[in-house]
């Protein structure tokens, strides 16, 4: 079979405003007996988090505008904070066990856990010796991030092929960085960057692996204020997180490597962002979706041909309606699929492919 791929779009949508507009996509909102919490976004524009009800804590993925319960397996509960392309979700589960604290409070104990969606198995990541743990980040080769507690501290770690090492412990300049114990993103170049402090400044930090298993840190900016917190990173380093300008509150801020920009609480205080993707597609507390409305026309940034189909990934045109069309002579179109593109990305599958000799696709913004 041959196929080929073309997109266009309007002039007049090309040539939309060029300020930076962004809808807003709501995917679930608590009541008063639950609470939802923003976990990870990945690059498909699946959104992962938590629902937390009396007596109960289970997570939730949020697909092409569809949010489904998801369950641990063997009655666990638990929450969750990351997923990557594979759909492989990270977060911290329910043991079953419990301890006291030194003012005789009951405490739950929590592990980090990697979740699969295939085998839908759960893997325990453990501790480092203490009650404790929390995973908080998870890349497309596995390389997990997060928190674990040792008997008196808590320390940052990454887990890689079964191994899990402290992130502080493997620094091999060490003069005088402070991890912090919050999200530390891992990118394929085996790079890691995270929040420490160092001379008393809030510093968006990277690490970059040497060949003998160490890495060497270097700041790549300061978050101005009197604390910072940061929730997640994308692949191009910009990050995303609280930070405290004056007391008592913080505000949701976006640093795009060099700078900082405050966000704002879209009219609800206590909005923070706790996800970004490459689109700068932010999943917020409460739980909505924050997409660039963007300007960038439409193109088909993948394509996969499977037994069960042609899978297409269409790229653009975040927050307008398009349509996915195929034609075998350049003349007749027919209608493949056609949706809201959400936050700019959007996956669409033919599942007729196998008796046609040759196929032409093309995607196109429709005018309202």
């Amino acid at each position: 079979m041959i196929f080929a791929l073309l997109v266009w779009c309007t002039p007049l949508l090309i040539c939309q405003a060029a300020e930076a507009r962004y809808n807003v996509v709501k995917i679930i909102e608590g009541s008063g007996t639950t609470i939802p919490d923003a976990g990870g976004i990945n690059q498909k524009g699946e959104v992962v988090g938590s629902m937390h009800m009396f007596g109960d804590t289970r997570f939730w993925l949020w697909s092409n505008g569809v949010r489904n319960d998801v369950l641990l397996g063997n009655g666990l509960r638990g929450t969750a904070k990351a997923l990557n392309n594979h759909g492989q979700v990270v977060g911290a589960f329910l043991t079953g066990e419990d301890y006291r604290d030194d003012w005789v409070i009951t405490i739950p104990v929590y592990h980090a856990f990697v979740w699969n969606p295939g085998s839908r198995s759960l893997r325990d990541l453990g501790t480092f010796g203490g009650w404790n743990s929390a995973a908080t980040w998870i890349n497309d080769q596995g390389v997990i991030g997060g928190a674990a507690d040792v008997w008196d501290d808590r320390l940052p770690f990454i887990t890689q092929r079964g191994l899990k090492r402290s992130l502080q412990s493997l620094i091999s300049n060490p003069t005088g960085w402070n991890l912090a114990l919050e999200t530390h993103y891992v990118a394929a170049d085996g790079r890691i960057w995270g929040l420490g402090t160092f001379g008393s400044k809030d510093h968006i930090y990277e690490m970059t692996p040497e060949t003998n298993g160490m890495y060497r840190i270097r700041s790549r900016g300061v978050i101005e204020g009197i604390r910072a917190q940061v929730f997640a990173f994308n692949e191009y380093g910009q990050a995303v997180g609280i930070v405290t300008l004056n007391e008592p509150r913080g505000d949701a801020f976006f640093w795009d490597g060099t700078t900082t920009v405050l966000l704002g609480d879209l009219g609800h205080p206590g909005t923070y962002p706790y996800a970004i993707n490459r689109d700068a597609a932010t999943g917020f507390y409460g739980v909505c979706l924050l997409a660039p409305v963007s300007p960038v026309p439409l193109e088909f940034s993948h394509h996969e041909l499977n037994p069960d189909g042609l899978h297409l990934e269409v790229h653009g045109g975040a927050g307008k309606s398009l349509v996915v069309e195929y034609t075998s002579d350049f003349v007749e179109w027919a209608t493949l699929a056609a949706s809201t593109n959400l936050i700019g990305r959007r996956n669409f599958t033919d599942l007729n492919t196998t008796n046609a000799m040759f196929r032409a696709y093309r995607a196109r913004l429709l005018v309202p």
